[in-house]
């Protein structure tokens, strides 16, 4: 295998990486056996690694990484919708100022993380799960990785947010989540209609969002709100 092949397969997650402190690649599909044993070896090995990928669920590269001991951690689904440019952002919803002090959502990021593949996954410590949520929305505060923080609040506390990602042809939902004290109140339907209304806002006026399919209540958020389903993965975590 020539070094493009290799690196045309898997790529290096410098932030991962840097965030955990051992190397973090992403493996993409295409790929066999005798050239992913090949590519492995090529991997750095006096220290822990970690491997995951994305894959069609009952693939031949899912067979494969089955076959090489990979943990799989579970479903992930995507959801779409087209949305107009006409949808309000709700009155209880509002714009968390860039820059402004992330601690103040640093419980409802860690309540996000319930179903993540870091929680799933035995081999990520509790606080581990914990410090990386807590990065992602001091990142999405800071219009890093995420573009913006939307935020529900009840007097002085802050009860949901969602963190958005504008993409070329899309907005894509980070985070999503309501304080579990306030799960069935509402909440997540108005973070849910404020994403909309920005995504509709948008040349691309696509919103798309990742969660686990495990996350049955989740799924069926979405769903019930017009979104659909337009892709399954399964989730590996090859541990080296």
């Amino acid at each position: 295998m020539n070094g493009k092949n290799l690196r045309l397969k898997f790529e290096h997650k410098v932030f991962d990486t840097n965030f955990f402190g051992f190397p973090v690649f992403q493996l993409h599909p295409p790929f066999i056996i005798e050239e992913l044993e090949t590519a492995l070896e090529m991997l750095p090995q006096n220290e822990k690694v970690l491997v995951y990928s994305f894959l069609e669920p009952e693939s031949r590269e899912s067979a494969v990484l089955k076959s090489l001991g990979a943990n799989r951690i579970g479903l992930r689904n995507r959801y779409e919708k087209q949305v107009s440019g006409d949808i309000e952002i709700p009155d209880n919803i509002h714009l968390y100022p860039a820059g402004s002090d992330w601690n103040n959502l640093k419980l409802l990021a860690i309540q996000s993380a319930e179903y993540s593949r870091f929680a799933i996954d035995n081999n990520f410590s509790r606080q581990q799960v914990i410090d990386m949520y807590e990065s992602w929305i001091k990142n999405a505060v800071n219009g890093e990785f995420d573009d913006c923080v939307y935020c529900a609040k009840d007097d002085n506390q802050w009860i949901g947010l969602v963190t958005l990602r504008f993409l070329k042809q899309s907005t894509e939902i980070g985070l999503i989540v309501t304080d579990k004290s306030f799960r069935g109140t509402g909440i997540g339907r108005t973070l849910l209609q404020a994403a909309q209304s920005i995504a509709g806002g948008r040349q691309g006026e696509l919103l798309s969002v990742v969660t686990q399919a495990e996350n049955r209540e989740a799924c069926a958020f979405y769903e019930s709100a017009g979104l659909t389903m337009t892709n399954q993965e399964e989730v590996f975590h090859l541990w080296l």
